[in-house]
């Protein structure tokens, strides 16, 4: 027991220093978390949704269709923290989710304190000529710096955001402890024993969160380069060789450890390309400012407000880095005999301390254009999805902590050398250095919301359908929020663990375009979105949607509404205008209303005897999934007859087919195409787009002009949709199914191309696409993407044009468009907006952009001056007279226009003409 007495004690300290630096948290353990309602209800949900889908579903936590019903999102690329979420699977069952989160946080807190100190104090043990103390000395040493990593600005910041995952690096210093043990080993066994524990704590980073074994690896990588070169300096080769095979046989246990979620990122990626950035991601935003190194957090208690009023930094300060822990580290550097080990803590320190400033410099807020090595960040494969290079500070922090640690042990050994056995050190210099290190890093009090569940989702729990239509709706990634921009979708998201059913509602880091672009171009979802938002509905939509309201809640299997009244001050924050709209155009009854909830039961109409659809069909959006070629543009007003063919674009094309009346056996009819001497295997599966087990259905070739016919036996998984996957053997270029020219509007003009142009504003999306058969050549950028093409498809020229920064841009989008010879097709697309509106601010787009457009064909539909935030495709051809192109605008919708097929990639599989649906018994259609 005495061997473990100082352990013992550290661990009482740093609990009774957790539970006093998160006041009023202990107060509130069973019914609040921290945080500010923003990122908080997703961590609550993770623990959850990791015990639901383990103990409950029997299914892997990583594909999710409770979220984004029912196209479901991968959360290979969320903040899972999947550890976290095992290891509160006991308190969850016992005590409920409140509770074992509030364990989770003090866990994180404790845990990275315990392993600060256990590095520190081997350390310090490892070098006794520069730190000749007793145990209880390094013991008393290794505490103080471990507070310096536990107790930081950095971590009480993310804490107070409710960003439990970014604050869950308590892993990083055990693994750090065991990189720098492996090397200090002397025998090949010892060295195998301290790699597989190194491997183990980097595992245990990785499943919790999956940035800090983004880190590990970068600081390992300048930890291995520094001790071989001070191996290689000193002649002691076979070290160097020994901890490089030690550090190969770490990256190999890590790839093997990390591979279910490598595996899973590398199919995601290669189905739906690089997603995991757009442009810089806001990293010269998330970026520590050079100032914040030296100044307070603003959550400070006593500098809060000093900071807030007297700084201009870009966003929160992370940086901070302590005045009293930055004296003890120019001490360390300063001092004879500790000089030599604390440089490499201060170089790889200072390094990150440099990539954790961004993209650009930032000095109080001003910004300046310089080169930084985050820019090469960008660059590397996985690395650059870190778009926050503030959260750099972490390994700052722990490099900061071995450095006071130094500093204490000259300021330590400078004491006992003029008093050898006074104890000054311990009971007066240790306790003034701990307040100092932990006053000056304070975040108290830290901010909690409550997640006392609302009574309606009590009731939900126990009321009819799989899924439930929650109001405010809201889709969310890394980058932007689609729908309503406030919290109260989040919260819904929280409240989920209570009622258990599938939501619209999305929340994740990274994801493909299509899993927003699903939910926006979705009849009745997409005016939802623009009534709750502030906008007005075009005239017909609500006669439209009541026609198709009742079959697409009864294929959600969404019979319920919830709609929370937000009452904001906000115009554009309105989720209770929706109520008269849905009480409109569904037969509704209110099953629950107070001050802030209404819960509302829809009847719905029985499912169909049969059912025919293809792209033109009002519900389309609803059943094509992922893998599919574009869909016409909602309210787009095609003739009956119309054709819109759709391409299976992918390896796989998920196809949701709704339900029909018979229990018995169905019969699934869908006609194909390729082109003459091409051939596609394929096979089919039939699931239950809720998650579970395939069935194979049938093995198909496809070829030449074809009409199928598959059976879906009753014993397919069958809800109020099934999902058929298409796994194609082969993908064609697309350019082999492109039929002859394809006539730009009515302007005489032909293309030998497939052209599609694409365009979304803020809340819709936030996209621009020009695709040349099926290459997307316009970049990323809030406004005008525009390409000119020679009548053979030829791209002559691309050019982005941010009309809304600078009035004098539009002059330059005027010129290119004059400049083109007759003949020339010009293609554009607006991300976000063009032109500023009333009280916008930013430019308005000038009167010379719209008078060039119309030397290209332009109707009025294409005039965006004034129009603020409005998506606008549009396709002409320069010398056709106006109102000739092709355009597509809206400011509630993503716009889209076509010249051939509707192409978003390079590679075809077959096109799809038609599906249609019956009882197998029954006759073909």
């Amino acid at each position: 027991m005495t061997r473990y007495r100082g352990t013992l004690v550290a661990l009482l300290v740093f609990i009774a220093l957790s539970l006093l630096l998160t006041w009023p948290l202990p107060l509130h353990l069973a019914t609040h978390a921290p945080g500010d309602g923003s990122d908080d209800p997703a961590i609550l949900w993770n623990l959850w949704w990791v015990r639901y889908s383990l103990t409950e579903l029997g299914q892997s936590p990583f594909e999710s269709a409770w979220m984004f019903w029912p196209i479901g999102i991968n959360l290979v690329f969320y903040t899972l923290t999947t550890l976290n979420a095992l290891l509160s699977i006991p308190l969850q069952l016992a005590l409920g989710i409140v509770p074992a989160n509030s364990f989770i946080v003090y866990f994180e807190l404790v845990i990275a304190a315990l392993g600060t100190w256990l590095l520190a104090r081997w350390l310090l043990a490892q070098h006794p000529d520069a730190a000749p103390h007793s145990r209880r000395t390094r013991d008393t040493i290794a505490l103080l710096s471990a507070c310096v990593f536990a107790f930081s600005t950095s971590r009480w910041q993310y804490l107070s955001l409710g960003q439990f995952n970014i604050a869950a690096s308590h892993w990083f210093p055990w693994a750090v402890l065991y990189l720098a043990r492996m090397w200090a080993a002397t025998t090949w066994r010892r060295g195998l024993r301290e790699t597989a524990l190194c491997a183990l704590f980097v595992l245990f980073s990785g499943w919790t969160e999956f940035t800090y074994a983004s880190f590990f690896i970068q600081f390992a990588a300048l930890f291995w380069l520094w001790h071989i070169l001070a191996d290689l300096r000193h002649g002691n080769r076979a070290n160097a060789i020994r901890y490089t095979k030690l550090c190969a046989a770490l990256g190999l246990l890590f790839l093997v450890g990390m591979s279910p979620i490598l595996w899973l990122m590398a199919q995601d990626l290669r189905a739906s390309g690089d997603f995991l950035v757009e442009g810089l991601g806001f990293a010269n935003v998330f970026s520590n400012d050079l100032l914040g190194f030296f100044v307070p957090g603003d959550t400070h208690p006593l500098f809060g407000a000093w900071v807030r009023d007297g700084f201009d930094f870009a966003y929160l300060n992370f940086a901070f880095l302590g005045w009293g822990a930055t004296a003890l580290a120019v001490v360390a550097l300063a001092w004879r005999g500790t000089r030599r080990y604390a440089a490499s803590w201060a170089s790889i320190g200072a390094l990150f301390a440099l990539l954790s400033l961004g993209p650009t410099l930032r000095v109080n807020g001003r910004e300046w254009e310089l080169p930084l090595p985050f820019d090469v960040l960008l660059q590397l494969p996985i690395v650059k999805a870190n778009r926050y290079p503030s959260r750099y500070s972490v390994i700052i922090a722990l490099c900061l902590a071995m450095l006071v640690a130094w500093g204490l042990s000259a300021l330590a050994r400078r004491m006992e050398s003029r008093a050898p056995s006074s104890p000054r050190f311990q009971r007066v210099v240790a306790p003034l250095v701990l307040l100092l290190l932990l006053g000056e890093h304070m975040g108290m009090p830290l901010p909690l919301s409550d997640y006392r569940v609302p009574e309606v989702y009590h009731a939900l729990h126990e009321r009819a359908g799989a899924a439930v239509l929650e109001m405010p709706l809201a889709w969310r990634n890394g980058f932007r929020v689609t729908g309503v921009h406030h919290n109260a979708f989040m919260f819904a998201q929280a409240f989920q663990t209570t009622h258990e059913k599938r939501l619209l509602n999305g929340n994740t880091s990274r994801n493909p375009e299509i899993k927003f672009q699903y939910f926006t171009e979705m009849p009745v979802i997409n005016s939802l979105l623009a009534l709750e938002t502030g906008k007005p509905l075009p005239e017909g939509r609500a006669e439209q949607d009541a026609a198709l309201a009742g079959d697409l809640l009864r294929l959600l299997d969404a019979p319920n509404i919830v709609v929370r009244r937000l009452n904001a001050d906000n115009p554009a924050v309105t989720p209770e205008a929706a109520l008269p709209y849905l009480e409109s155009i569904l037969g509704t009854a209110r099953w629950h209303e107070d001050d802030e909830y209404v819960g509302l039961e829809a009847t719905l109409p029985p499912a169909p005897e049969q059912i025919t659809w293809d792209g033109t069909h009002p519900l389309a959006r609803l059943f094509f999934a992922e893998g599919w070629s574009a869909l016409p543009p909602l309210d787009n007003t095609l003739p009956p007859d119309a054709n819109w063919p759709l391409y299976a674009e992918q390896e796989e094309a998920r196809l949701l087919v709704p339900t029909i009346a018979s229990e018995g056996a169905w019969s699934l009819t869908f006609e194909t195409w390729l082109p003459e001497g091409l051939e596609t295997p394929v096979t089919l599966l039939a699931a239950d787009p809720a998650g579970g087990a395939s069935l194979p259905l049938a093995t198909l070739t496809l070829s030449g002009e074809q009409t199928h016919q598959v059976t879906l036996p009753p014993g397919a998984a069958r809800g109020s949709l099934t999902e058929i996957v298409f796994r194609f053997g082969a993908t064609h270029p697309a350019g082999a199914f492109l039929d002859g020219a394809y006539p730009v509007g009515t302007t005489g003009a032909a293309l030998p191309v497939s052209l599609l142009v694409e365009s979304a504003e803020e809340d819709t999306g936030k996209f621009a696409h020009i695709y040349v058969n099926g290459v997307d050549v316009a970049g990323n950028g809030t406004g005008y993407h525009a390409a000119l093409l020679s009548p053979r498809g030829e791209v002559l020229a691309v050019e982005y044009f941010n009309t809304f920064a600078d009035p004098a841009v539009s002059t330059r989008l005027a010129a290119f468009i004059e400049q083109a010879a007759p003949g020339t097709i010009v293609a554009l697309a607006a991300e976000d907006t063009v032109s500023a509106g009333e009280g916008t601010g930013g430019a308005r787009l000038s009167d010379e952009v719209f008078a060039a457009l119309e030397t290209v064909g332009a109707s009025p539909a294409s005039d965006m001056r004034g129009r603020f935030r409005w998506s606008h495709a549009f396709v002409g051809v320069k010398g056709a007279p106006a109102g000739r192109a092709l355009e597509d605008s809206s400011p509630i919708r993503p716009a889209r226009v076509t010249v051939g097929p509707a192409l978003h990639s390079p590679t075809v599989a077959a096109r799809f003409d038609r599906f249609h649906l019956e009882p197998a018994t029954s006759a073909a259609p």
